[in-house]
C-alpha cells in the first residue's frame, strides 16, 4: 500500500477503499462489476450511500470479466495541480483494456474518479461486446405507482458514476453553466428540488449540490466535462434520477470511436478517458459548498501569483483585425502598455505568415494549416509585417519588463492528428523570443480522441517549458472545455464583445463575472474592458452605454478577475490613458494579495441599476472589497458578506481606490485612513454619493470588537 500524508487506499481482492483525514469512498468488485458501497463525511460520520448494491457505480459497458490490476502512485499534473495519491485500477478482458483511476489529495474531502479506455493487442473482437454492453438490466429501485402508470425505469446508457442515497431527505441544487459567449451572456442557470421516491428526472448542469434535511451534511457531485450543449455524444443530461438513485450520464465515446481505437501499442498514450466525475463532501452550507466547489478548481491548477496574475492589451477588441498589426504599431503598443502598468500585451491573429479567415484579407482558412504549398510557412513570422521577426519586438518588451503573448489556432483536421506539430511550433516561440502565453482559438472538438490529442499538445509544451507556458483557452464559440473539463492548463478568455456592434456594456461583464465567481474561481477568467470613447454614437442616449460608465468603472469592473485591456491602446485619449495609469498602478500593488484570496460575489445580481460587488476573503479576519453602485438613485446600501463572526464586530476599512460617478475624480492612495464599519451577523452598510461608482476597499476585524 502506498500512503501520501493523510491520503491512503486498500485493496483486498473485491473492495477498493480510498480515503484521507476527511472523506472515505470504497467500491466493491463483483461478478467483473464495481459497485459503490460507501461513501463517508468523516467530519460528521454521515453515510451517504445506500448499503444496497443495487446498480453498478459504471455502466455494465464498462464491465470485465477478465484480470484486475490495482497500484498506487502520486501525481501533480505536471506541476499545474496538487500533489494527490492515484489510484490505478486496469481491467484486461479479450480485446479491451480499462483503467480506473481514483485521486485524492491530502486534507482536501474531494475524491475524483475518471474512467480510461483502449483495444490491446491480442485479443479478439469476439471477446468484447463494446460500449453498448448492458448485461445488468435491473430496475431501479421499484416505484410505487398506479397500474396504468409502470413504465419500467431503465437504466441511462453510458453513465460514469452512480450512487445509491441513503437519506430520502435530501434536497438538491443543480447548477449549468454554458460558454459560447459569442451568442449567450446569460450563462448561468439553476434548478432546485427534492428527491421523490417516484420522481424520473433529467438535469443538465456540472454541478449537483445535495443537502441532507436533517443534518448538517452535504455532498457536491461534478460531472468534469464540457457544458451540456457542447458535450460529445451527450445524452440530453448530465444527472438522472430514479427516486434515490442518482447517475451520472454521458461518457463523451461512442461505438464507432471505440472501433476505431489504435492497437499499435500497449501504452498509456492510447488510452482515451471518458467524461469524469469529482465527489465531495461539506457541511451542508451555501458557504461550505462554495469553498469546497473553490477548493476542487485550487485543486487541480495551483495558485501562483507571478504566473497566474496579470494585466494583459489585445488590439483585437478595437475591429482592426489584422489590418494594422507591424513591427512599429506593436513597439507603439509596448510603450503605451508599460506608461500604463500593464504587464502582458498579446498580438492577436495577424503576427503569422498564414491568412485566417479573421483576417481583413480574403482567401483565409480554419484549419488545414500544414495541408497546402505554404504548410512550411504558415505559423512562421509574417515576412512583411515584421521584417526582422519578433526579435525587436521581443527586446522591446524584455527592456520595459512585459511579457508577450500570441495568438494561436491548432489545427483540427483529422482530430488534431497534428498535435506534435503544432506543440513544436509553440515550443519553437517559446524559446526563440520567450513567448509565455498563448491564446488558443479556433478550436472545434469532434471527438474524445481529437480532445485527447489538442490536450496532449499543450501537456507537451507545458512539459518542454517547465511549466512555463500560460494557455488563455478561449470560450466563446464551438465546442471547446468548458469550465470543468480539461481547463487547468492556464485560463479562459471568456467573451468578445464590441463597440462597433453594440454589444459591449460594462455592466454585461460585471454579471457575467458575478455569476461565475460563485462556481469558477474569478482568477482563471480573463475579463476585458475596452476603449468607452468608441463608437458612442451606436448607443445614442443609452443611460448605460460604455461611455456613460466611463473607463474607470468599466476597468474596475474587471479587477477581481485578470484584466483585459480589448482596444489598440494608441486610440486612448491622453485623459483616458492618465486614469488608468494611476488605477492601473494602484490596483497593481494589490492584485496578487486579492486573487490569493477566496472571491465571492456579493450584493444585487448586476443589472446596470443596483448595488452589487465581490469579496475576496483572505481568511477570517481580512480580505478586501469591491463595491458598484450602478445607476441607482439608492445612496447606500446593506450587504450580507462572507465568511465573517455572528454578532456586532467592527471592520477597518482602508480606501484603495474609488470613482464617485464617472466623471468623478479618482482617489487612489496607499496611505489612505482607515475607516469603521459595524456589521451586524455580517451585513454592513455602504456609501457611494453617485450613480456608476466604485470603491476597492482592504478590510480587517478590529481586535477584540466581536460582540455577542
Amino acid at each position: 500500500m502506498m500512503k501520501l500524508e493523510d491520503c491512503y487506499w486498500e485493496w483486498d481482492g473485491s473492495l477498493l477503499t480510498v480515503g484521507n483525514s476527511l472523506v472515505e469512498r470504497i467500491w466493491r468488485l463483483e461478478g467483473g462489476h464495481w459497485y459503490t458501497q460507501s461513501i463517508t463525511n468523516k467530519n460528521d460520520g454521515n453515510e451517504w450511500v445506500d448499503g444496497e448494491l443495487l446498480v453498478t457505480s459504471i455502466s455494465d459497458a464498462y464491465a470485465s470479466d477478465g484480470s484486475v490490476h490495482v497500484q498506487g502512485d502520486t501525481w501533480d499534473d505536471m506541476g499545474i495541480g496538487e500533489r494527490q495519491l492515484t489510484v490505478t485500477v486496469s481491467f484486461f478482458s479479450g480485446e479491451k483494456a480499462w483503467q480506473l483511476l481514483v485521486r485524492i489529495a491530502p486534507t482536501t474531502p474531494i475524491i475524483r474518479q475518471e474512467l480510461r479506455m483502449r483495444r490491446q493487442k491480442g485479443g479478439t473482437r469476439a471477446q468484447s461486446e463494446g460500449l453498448d454492453r448492458q448485461t445488468n438490466n435491473s430496475e431501479t429501485r421499484g416505484v410505487m405507482l398506479d397500474t396504468n402508470n409502470t413504465e419500467r425505469h431503465a437504466l441511462p446508457a453510458h453513465y460514469v458514476d452512480y450512487i445509491s442515497l441513503k437519506d430520502i431527505h435530501t434536497a438538491w441544487h443543480c447548477i449549468a453553466i454554458t460558454d459560447r459567449t459569442d451568442t449567450n451572456n446569460n450563462l448561468v442557470s439553476e434548478q432546485r428540488g427534492l428527491i421523490y421516491p417516484n420522481d424520473r428526472r433529467k438535469l443538465r448542469g456540472n454541478l449537483l449540490y445535495l443537502r441532507s434535511s436533517l443534518r448538517n451534511s452535504g455532498l457536491l457531485i461534478i460531472k468534469e466535462s464540457p457544458p451540456s450543449e457542447a458535450q460529445l455524444g451527450s445524452p440530453g443530461a448530465d444527472f438522472e434520477w430514479r427516486g434515490r438513485e442518482l447517475f451520472v450520464a454521458g461518457s463523451g465515446l461512442s461505438e464507432a470511436e471505440y472501433a476505431n481505437l489504435t492497437m499499435e501499442n500497449d501504452g498509456d498514450d492510447q488510452y482515451i478517458s471518458c467524461y469524469s466525475t469529482a465527489l465531495a463532501v461539506y457541511d451542508g452550507s451555501e458557504l461550505g459548498g462554495l469553498q469546497v466547489t473553490g477548493d476542487y478548481h485550487l485543486l487541480r491548477r495551483s495558485f501562483i501569483p507571478h504566473r497566474d496574475c496579470f494585466i494583459m492589451s489585445n488590439t483585437w477588441g478595437d475591429r482592426n483585425r489584422d489590418s494594422a498589426v507591424n513591427e512599429l504599431f506593436i513597439l507603439q503598443e509596448l510603450e503605451i502598455a508599460a506608461s500604463l502598468g500593464i504587464t502582458h500585451l498579446q498580438i492577436d491573429d495577424g503576427w503569422q505568415q498564414g491568412t485566417t479567415m479573421n483576417s481583413v484579407n480574403p482567401g483565409g482558412r480554419w484549419g488545414s494549416y500544414y495541408n497546402s504549398e505554404d504548410e512550411e510557412d504558415f505559423w512562421s513570422v509574417h515576412q512583411e509585417r515584421f521584417p526582422r521577426g519578433l526579435d525587436p519586438v521581443a527586446a522591446k518588451a524584455r527592456e520595459l519588463g512585459i511579457r508577450l503573448g500570441l495568438w494561436f489556432s491548432p489545427d483540427a483536421g483529422d482530430d488534431y492528428r497534428l498535435w506534435e506539430t503544432d506543440a513544436e511550433t509553440l515550443i519553437s516561440l517559446y524559446r526563440d523570443y520567450g513567448i509565455e502565453h498563448f491564446k488558443l482559438d479556433g478550436i472545434q472538438l469532434r471527438s474524445k480522441t481529437g480532445e485527447r490529442n489538442l490536450l496532449s499538445m499543450m501537456q507537451t509544451v507545458l512539459t518542454a517549458t517547465s511549466g512555463n507556458v500560460y494557455f488563455n483557452q478561449d470560450t466563446t464559440n464551438e465546442v471547446r472545455l468548458g469550465y470543468f473539463g480539461q481547463t487547468q492548463y492556464g485560463g479562459l478568455f471568456l467573451e468578445n464583445r464590441y463597440t462597433d456592434w453594440g454589444v459591449y456594456y460594462p455592466h454585461f461583464t460585471l454579471r457575467n463575472l458575478w455569476m461565475l465567481a460563485r462556481y469558477v474561481p474569478a482568477q482563471l477568467f480573463q475579463m476585458e474592458f475596452l476603449n468607452v470613447d468608441r463608437n458612442k454614437e451606436v448607443y445614442g442616449d443609452d443611460s448605460l452605454a460604455p461611455a456613460s460608465c466611463g473607463i474607470l468603472y468599466s476597468f474596475a469592473v474587471t479587477m477581481f478577475a485578470n484584466p483585459l485591456a480589448w482596444m489598440e491602446l494608441r486610440g486612448l485619449g491622453s485623459g483616458s490613458r492618465q486614469l488608468l495609469e494611476q488605477a492601473i498602478n494602484s490596483y497593481r500593488l494589490h492584485q496578487e494579495r486579492i486573487h490569493s484570496g477566496r472571491i465571492m460575489p456579493i450584493g444585487e445580481e448586476p443589472s446596470g441599476t443596483g448595488w452589487t460587488g465581490f469579496q475576496s476573503v483572505l481568511n477570517d479576519q481580512e480580505g478586501y472589497l469591491l463595491l458598484f453602485r450602478e445607476r441607482t438613485d439608492k445612496a447606500a446600501a446593506q450587504m450580507q458578506l462572507w465568511d465573517l463572526p455572528g454578532g456586532r464586530i467592527r471592520l477597518k476599512l482602508q480606501c484603495l481606490l474609488k470613482q464617485e460617478g464617472p466623471t468623478g475624480q479618482l482617489e487612489a492612495g496607499r496611505d489612505a485612513k482607515f475607516e469603521d464599519l459595524i456589521a451586524e451577523e455580517g451585513r454592513g452598510t455602504f456609501q457611494l454619493t453617485e450613480p456608476i461608482s466604485f470603491a476597492l476597499y482592504r478590510y480587517s476585524i478590529s481586535p477584540g470588537s466581536v460582540t455577542g
